[in-house]
C-alpha cells in the first residue's frame, strides 16, 4: 500500500516523515541519521546528495551547492538581498542567465556544468523518495512538503512541478506553522481548551498562536488565528541574518582564536579546507551544548598537521552568542504588530526548528511573553514541521482531506497569501513606477480567493509621445509591508494595442480587473476593456500568458 510521506525542506536540513503503524514518524536516512543535509555535490563520476556530499565537501567545496531552496521559482534579481549575499559570498559559483534566473557552475564528470535550483532540488527529492521508501517497503503515495510561510506562488509551484517529475506527488505546499500547528493536534477536540493555569482551574480555548521556527536560513515568527474551525495567517516576520550557521560562526571564531594562540600563530582561515573542518566539528558542538553544559572540538590535523582540541562551556557560548538571542524578541514584536495583537494576547506558542532547542534561546522567547503563558511541548522541535506534514499527508491520502471522520471541521492545511497582490497602470502618458498599485487580494487572505476591481488606463493629457499602454501585476510590501509602488515587486504585464485603448493618451478607459489566487499558488488575472478587450495571464512556476 503506498505510503504518506511529508518532507519539510529546511535551508541547511530536510526531514522525512512517513506515517507508520498508525502514527507520523520522522525517519532515519542511509546513514542512520534522522536529518540530511540540503546539499549536492558534483564529482567526476556522481551526483551525491546529503550526508555522502557533506562528508566530501572539505575536498570538493568548489562543487558542493547549498542553499539552493532560496533560489527556486524566482529570478535573481527577486531573490532576498540577504540570501543573495549569502550565495554569491560562498565557494560555488553563482551566475545569472539571459533570462535573469540564478544558475551554479560546477565541474562534473572533468567538465564545466551549469545548473539551476530545480535541478539540484530534483536530486534533492529522488533522494528523499530513495530514504521514503526503503523505510516503508512500499511506493510514495500522497505527500506534502512545507515551506517558509513568505514563500510565494511561483516558488511553491517551482516545488510542486520537481516533485511530480520525481514521483512525489506533492498534494500540497504547505507552511510551516501550519504543519506545526497540526504536529501538536490542533484539530483534536481535547485540544480545543487548554489550561494556562491548569493548578487554579482557569481554562481558555487556543484562538491566538505563535509559532517560532528558529532554523539554518533564519528565525521566522508566525501569528496564526483560528477562526470558525480555520487557521490563517495574520502575522509574520522574519530575520534570514540570525540562521543556525552565525551561532557556529562566532564557535569557529573562538576555536580559531585559540588555535592560533596555542600553535604560535597558526591561522586556519589560511586554508578552505581547514575551515570547513572545524566548521563541521563546531556544528556538532553546538548541537552537544544544547543538552551539555560542556562541548570538545576536538579536530587531529586541523590545521598544517596541527590537532585542534578546544573546550567550551555552554555559558561561554551563549556569551560569545549574546546579541543573537535578542533575534527572536524582534521578529516576534513585529509579527504581533502586524496582526494587531499583544503578547498577552497569544494563547498558546509553538516552537520549531533546531536553534529553538538551545536552553538560552528557550528561555529568551519565553521572556519575551507574561507569565503563564502557554507553551507546547512534548515533540523534538526540529521534526515538529515534517510531523504536521505527514500527518496531512496521510488524512489526504486515507480520507480525501484534511480532516479526518467526525473530527472538528478544522482544515488546518489551508494557506493564505503571504503578501498582498495587485495591479498599476502605465504606458499612455502615465509611468507605472510611480503611479500607487491597488491591492485586489490582500496579504494573509485565505485560499482560494478571488478579486476584482475597476482601474483607468490611458490619459495622461496626450501631446506626448504614442505608447502603448499596459497593466503591471505586482506583489505589493514584500519586504517593507504594506506599503505603496515603491515595494511592489513585478509579477506579469498585460498590455493592450491602441484599439483597445488610444495610444496617444487622450481619453481614459475603465478596465474591468479580476484576480483568481488558487490553492496551489497559481495567480489567473483577466483584464476588460469597455469595448470587449479582454487580456489573460496565468502566473505559475512558468509564468506563462495567453490572450
Amino acid at each position: 500500500m503506498p505510503v504518506a510521506v511529508g518532507v519539510d525542506l529546511g535551508s541547511t536540513h530536510c526531514n522525512v516523515g512517513v506515517w507508520h503503524q498508525g502514527r507520523p514518524e520522522v525517519i532515519a536516512n542511509h546513514h542512520g541519521l534522522r536529518s540530511t543535509p540540503t546539499m549536492v555535490a558534483f564529482t567526476d563520476s556522481e551526483v551525491l546528495v546529503g550526508e555522502a556530499a557533506l562528508s566530501q565537501m572539505p575536498k570538493n567545496v568548489a562543487n558542493t551547492v547549498t542553499g539552493f531552496k532560496w533560489m527556486v521559482g524566482q529570478n535573481h534579481d527577486q531573490i532576498e538581498p540577504r540570501i543573495k549575499a549569502m550565495l554569491e559570498s560562498s565557494p560555488f559559483r553563482c551566475s545569472v542567465d539571459s533570462k535573469g534566473e540564478a544558475r551554479v557552475t560546477v565541474k562534473h564528470k572533468g567538465e564545466e556544468k551549469v545548473v539551476g535550483a530545480e535541478t539540484l532540488c530534483r536530486y534533492l527529492f529522488e533522494h528523499l523518495k530513495d530514504i521514503a521508501e526503503a523505510f516503508a517497503g512500499e511506493p510514495v503515495g500522497r505527500c506534502v512538503i512545507s515551506v517558509p510561510a513568505g514563500f510565494g506562488p511561483e516558488q511553491r509551484e517551482a516545488l510542486r512541478t520537481v516533485g511530480k517529475q520525481v514521483g512525489l506527488p506533492f498534494s500540497l505546499v504547505v507552511s510551516d506553522p501550519v504543519a506545526a500547528a497540526i504536529a501538536y493536534g490542533l484539530d483534536r477536540p481535547d485540544h480545543e481548551m487548554v489550561g494556562t493555569s491548569r493548578e487554579g482551574g482557569e481554562f481558555k480555548p487556543k484562538r491566538n498562536i505563535l509559532v517560532v521556527d528558529w532554523g539554518g536560513g533564519g528565525v521566522e515568527s508566525t501569528v496564526l488565528k483560528r477562526t470558525d474551525g480555520v487557521l490563517s495567517i495574520v502575522g509574520r516576520a522574519s530575520d534570514a541574518s540570525v540562521g543556525g550557521g552565525v551561532f557556529t560562526e562566532r564557535l569557529v571564531a573562538f576555536c580559531a582564536k585559540d588555535f592560533k594562540r596555542r600553535t604560535g600563530g597558526l591561522d586556519i582561515f589560511e586554508s578552505k579546507r581547514s575551515v570547513l573542518k572545524v566548521t563541521r566539528a563546531c556544528e556538532e558542538a553546538v548541537r552537544t551544548l544544547s543538552a551539555s553544559a560542556q562541548a570538545d572540538v576536538y579536530i587531529e590535523a586541523a590545521h598544517e598537521g596541527c590537532d585542534m582540541n578546544v573546550k567550551i562551556s555552554r555559558t561561554r557560548f551563549e556569551d560569545l552568542c549574546f546579541d543573537l538571542y535578542k533575534a527572536a524578541g524582534g521578529v516576534i514584536s513585529k509579527a504581533l504588530a502586524e496582526a494587531g495583537m499583544a503578547t498577552d494576547a497569544v494563547d498558546t506558542v509553538l516552537l520549531a526548528g533546531g536553534i529553538t532547542q538551545m536552553p538560552k534561546v528557550n528561555s529568551s522567547v519565553k521572556a519575551t511573553f507574561p507569565a503563564g503563558t502557554h507553551f507546547e511541548a512534548g515533540l523534538f522541535p526540529d521534526e515538529a514541521v515534517a510531523i504536521g506534514a505527514t500527518t496531512q499527508a496521510f488524512l489526504l491520502q486515507e480520507h480525501g482531506s484534511f480532516v479526518a471522520p467526525g473530527a472538528p471541521p478544522l482544515p488546518v492545511a489551508v494557506r493564505t497569501c503571504p503578501a498582498s497582490l495587485g495591479v498599476r497602470c502605465g504606458g499612455s502618458g502615465g509611468n507605472a513606477a510611480e503611479d500607487a498599485a491597488v491591492a485586489i487580494i490582500s496579504k494573509g487572505c485565505i485560499l482560494p480567493a478571488q478579486g476584482n476591481t475597476t482601474v483607468k488606463l490611458g490619459g495622461g493629457g496626450g501631446g506626448g509621445p504614442a505608447t502603448e499602454a499596459y497593466l503591471e501585476v505586482v506583489e505589493i510590501g514584500q519586504a517593507e509591508g504594506e506599503g505603496g509602488a515603491q515595494t511592489a515587486r513585478l509579477l506579469g504585464t498585460l498590455a493592450f494595442d491602441e484599439a483597445a485603448v488610444p495610444a496617444d493618451g487622450s481619453a481614459e478607459v475603465d478596465v474591468k480587473v479580476g484576480f483568481t489566487l488558487r490553492s496551489e499558488g497559481v495567480l489567473k488575472i483577466e483584464a476588460v476593456t469597455p469595448g470587449g478587450v479582454s487580456k489573460e495571464l496565468v502566473i505559475g512556476h512558468d509564468g506563462t500568458e495567453t490572450s
